[in-house]
């Protein structure tokens, strides 16, 4: 079982596992912070400026929250106003894009590995759920919990890129 304290190919690997291929290139401008089958993930680009970076996709459950709001985020065929402090959930391999008019627009992405989170519902019997940007209410506080993932992450000599 994988630590804390890993290496860039450790971080590559979880990454991979986590991101999928389809999106791998968007990876150069984002934060990450891959632990066993887990991961936040911080994009810090314009996806107006970046093609590439329109519909992919993930083999993992995606949660999304923006303390700001990133404006509007397409799933399938759908778009979807995003509220601040709002957590949106995506089922593995559905297709989506983050849409923002702003020259910068942060957000955090929590990745969990499909099996894995499947397998905690099953111990509360229940069935997976295919999520297309349901949201759900959330505290301040989740926000500050997911900094603070990430600053322990950071303290244990990893790096976020």
């Amino acid at each position: 079982m994988m630590g804390l304290n890993r290496n860039d190919d450790d971080d590559f690997y979880l990454t991979k596992n986590l991101f999928g291929n389809d999106s791998l290139s968007n990876l150069k401008e984002m934060d990450k912070y891959p632990i066993n089958k887990f991961g936040i993930f911080v994009p810090s680009f314009n996806s107006l400026r970046h093609p590439d970076a329109k519909y992919h996709s993930h083999p993992s459950y995606m949660f999304k929250i923006s303390p700001n709001g990133m404006k509007k985020l397409k799933i399938e065929d759908e778009i979807i106003k995003i509220k601040s402090g709002k957590l949106y959930a995506i089922s593995p391999f559905m297709k989506h894009h983050e849409i923002s008019e702003e020259e910068f627009s942060r957000f955090y992405a929590v990745l969990i590995d499909k099996d894995y989170f499947e397998n905690i519902l099953s111990l509360y019997s229940i069935k997976p759920y295919m999520f297309k940007g349901d949201y759900f209410e959330s505290s301040i506080s989740l926000i500050y919990q997911i900094k603070e993932y990430i600053v322990e992450y950071e303290s244990h000599g990893n790096k976020s890129r």
